[in-house]
């Protein structure tokens, strides 16, 4: 009993990385005789799916191909350092869509002021999930290229920076943008507005600020109508009213640029804070 309680003990001492070497074998692996090349049509064939996605987030279709297989796509195309003929295409590709929705803009100029502004802001936000779509897909090519070598740092940037081009080829398009922001304006303090009107002049002025044309393009007139505005109203209230309708009435005026206002703040407002960062 004690010999057999012995051979135990010592089977339990034995070490299992021991057994495992034995079984073990070295594994060599052999390079390839000829280094493996890539296709010559490999660009070609992976841009064409990359365009057709580009192509379906333009025209807010399903796309047909998951995020996940053309975001390897993308890192495929720059592990064979093609950055920059990829940037060059994407460039090209959304500089052509984006044209093409603007052209919609244009179209549109005859429309109310309202009906123009609203179309604006569908525009506008379409257009900010377009980007963000495009981001997804084309994220390793703004990182190992965008941000080191090309002018527009971003996807982000460059897709600001070809709509702006695209709006200002069309002067139209920026003049009925402004005139329906001041229209709007103007109802609003003679006769008031409801919340949906608010928050589309918010989302063009948005649109002003984001292209770069708040300061030189609107700042200006804007706060000259101000000026001009609440002169002339004071006036005709001052003579025809007491002191303390008067005072009550050019506070209500005022209100557009009250910080304290309830729910959401006003288009001037969204300005300055805008302004202030």
């Amino acid at each position: 009993t004690w010999g057999f309680q012995f051979i135990q003990q010592r089977e339990s001492m034995i070490d299992p990385k021991d057994d495992m070497k034995k079984v073990l074998k070295k594994v060599t692996i052999q390079p390839f005789h000829t280094v493996p090349k890539v296709p010559e049509d490999f660009f070609d064939n992976s841009w064409k799916s990359l365009q057709v996605a580009i192509s379906d987030i333009f025209a807010n279709e399903k796309q047909k191909r998951s995020i996940e297989i053309l975001y390897r796509i993308v890192g495929d195309i720059s592990l064979i350092q093609k950055d920059e003929q990829l940037y060059n295409a994407l460039y090209a590709e959304c500089n052509k869509k984006i044209c093409e929705r603007v052209e919609l803009l244009y179209k549109a100029c005859g429309e109310t002021e309202e009906n123009y502004l609203c179309l604006f802001d569908s525009f506008w936000k379409g257009y900010k999930d377009q980007i963000t779509k495009l981001k997804q897909i084309f994220l390793i090519l703004e990182r190992a290229y965008m941000i080191k070598s090309s002018k527009c740092k971003s996807l982000w940037k460059m897709c600001m920076s070809l709509l702006n081009a695209a709006i200002c080829h069309i002067p139209d398009i920026f003049k009925k943008l402004l005139s329906s922001i001041y229209a709007l304006i103007k109802a609003e303090r003679t006769s008031g507005m409801n919340e949906k009107i608010r928050r589309i002049l918010k989302s063009a002025v948005e649109i002003l600020i984001e292209l770069g044309h708040y300061r030189e393009e609107f700042e200006n007139d804007f706060l000259e109508q101000t000026r001009e505005f609440y002169e002339k109203e004071s006036l005709k209230q001052i003579e025809t009213r007491d002191i303390k309708f008067y005072i009550g009435y050019m506070l209500s005026l005022i209100h557009i640029s009250e910080p304290t206002r309830p729910r959401l703040i006003s288009y001037a407002v969204f300005c300055l804070k805008k302004k202030k960062q």
